[in-house]
């Protein structure tokens, strides 16, 4: 998402960036007032963090309109499924030994199946090319 700000600048569309951080220190002087009163510290955290995901949404969607770039494919999501199906996998899975044994065990038998599953099925192209380039095959 990081990008938007660099096509932005970069492009005859610079200006828009300028409205935006308006947008942005509006929104932030707005939900802070709003929600530090009701929240103290946990307020300020909640209005940053809106403050920014709307920015940062404006943003996205602004360089999808106006260039047709997106920063999600098809294999985003099936990379993201495929998290949380492991995730839902291990999940319940407990081992008798120390806890973080058990965490270092899982995460392994996680990584493993993830980076198996991702190159079996060339799910990403990208991982595809690092662990073929990794393990020497063409």
């Amino acid at each position: 998402m990081g990008n938007n700000n660099s096509i932005l600048y970069n492009s005859d569309y610079y200006r828009a960036i300028l409205l935006m951080g308006i947008l942005l220190a509006i929104l932030a002087i707005v939900f802070n007032i709003w929600l530090i009163p009701k929240y103290g510290l946990d307020g300020a955290a909640i209005a940053s963090f809106s403050a920014f995901f709307i920015y940062n949404t404006v943003k996205l969607i602004y360089v999808k309109l106006k260039f047709n770039i997106g920063p999600f494919t098809s294999e985003t999501f099936k990379v993201l499924a495929l998290l949380l199906l492991i995730a839902a996998l291990f999940y319940p899975l407990q081992f008798p030994f120390h806890p973080i044994l058990n965490i270092v065990l899982k995460s392994i038998l996680m990584t493993a199946m993830y980076i198996g599953v991702l190159y079996r099925f060339k799910i990403s192209e990208d991982v595809f090319g690092v662990i073929s380039k990794f393990l020497g095959k063409k």
